[in-house]
């Protein structure tokens, strides 16, 4: 049987729509492992011929595979998070009964590489705020998700309406992942508020102007213009709040609310990452007064983590 646009079953008509379904629950990958596994059977697949024999040649493939849209293969760790997905969907189709064995258990992970994950720096960052965009809400996009780690598709999902009072005072973003689809509760401070020109009478999608084919072209232009030549994308952003938080809070979006909101995600999270920050904090602020606002901000964030 031909694979429709969205078909891995050999009833066509019936699976295009379970696949359809079934791709709205999760990120653009499906659609990625799709096309690939569209590739590796040049098109057609009936539930009989997916074995362990198959599964394991679409492996194979996946690790020598080219780039869908660009020159070049796959990286491994690309390889090992489509060939995952793959199986999480055979799981889907064992559990639904549309192929008879689990071959599953039959089947080896593919193990990733250690890499270099980027991260802008504070320095970095200044730069790109001060860099025009051809695209404003990219980078608009992109600040808002250094001030907060959010992911691409919660930016492309957040609505106004998830901006809600925070308990221990100002702005909170209150959103269901859509990775991982778990509850999430981020501090956000006024000046994150003031660059996505927050108002509470707003309604719908925060950024209902970004196509998501923007964070590739038009953003790493961006970056290239304002001097960076690191290997920047959309998810560089996250780790740059988990490296850079402490400076950036500090130094970009003022000191006392916003450490304190540091402390409030951080102290009881991750100790090490805290307890290394406290000690380069003491070492590049070595002012009394300092170290006194810094112990202050402490109290604060601790009273906001547990919500006196």
């Amino acid at each position: 049987y031909e694979m429709s646009s969205c078909d891995w079953s050999s009833d066509v008509r019936s699976s295009d729509l379970y696949y359809k379904k079934t791709l709205r629950k999760h990120d653009q990958k499906w659609e990625f492992v799709y096309l690939h596994f569209k590739n590796f059977v040049h098109g057609k697949c009936t539930f009989e011929e997916i074995d362990i024999d198959l599964c394991n040649k679409f492996r194979e493939y996946l690790l020598s595979a080219k780039k869908l849209r660009r020159n070049g293969r796959i990286t491994r760790n690309s390889a090992s998070g489509y060939w995952s997905t793959f199986r999480g969907f055979l799981k889907i189709l064992y559990r639904n009964g549309m192929i008879k064995t689990n071959v599953n258990d039959f089947l080896e992970k593919i193990e990733t590489e250690d890499t270099m994950k980027e991260a802008l720096s504070v320095e970095e960052l200044y730069q790109l705020a001060e860099t025009p965009c051809k695209k404003p809400i990219v980078k608009i996009a992109s600040l808002f998700s250094c001030m907060t780690s959010l992911r691409i598709s919660d930016i492309l999902s957040l609505c106004w309406e998830d901006i809600v009072d925070y308990s221990a005072g100002g702005k909170c973003v209150h959103i269901i992942t859509q990775k991982n689809k778990a509850e999430d509760i981020i501090p956000i401070s006024e000046e994150a508020l003031g660059l996505i020109g927050y108002s509470s009478e707003k309604k719908g999608l925060v950024f209902k102007e970004l196509m998501r084919s923007w964070t590739q072209v038009p953003m790493k232009e961006w970056i290239r213009s304002a001097g960076i030549t690191k290997n920047i994308t959309f998810h560089s952003y996250r780790r740059t709040f988990a490296k850079t938080d402490f400076f950036f809070l500090c130094q970009i979006t003022g000191f006392h609310n916003h450490f304190q909101n540091f402390v409030a995600r951080y102290f009881f999270q991750d100790g090490d990452f805290f307890r290394d920050q406290i000690i380069i904090f003491i070492f590049y602020c070595p002012y009394v007064d300092d170290h006194i606002n810094f112990i202050g901000a402490v109290i604060k964030g601790m009273n906001r983590f547990f919500r006196f």
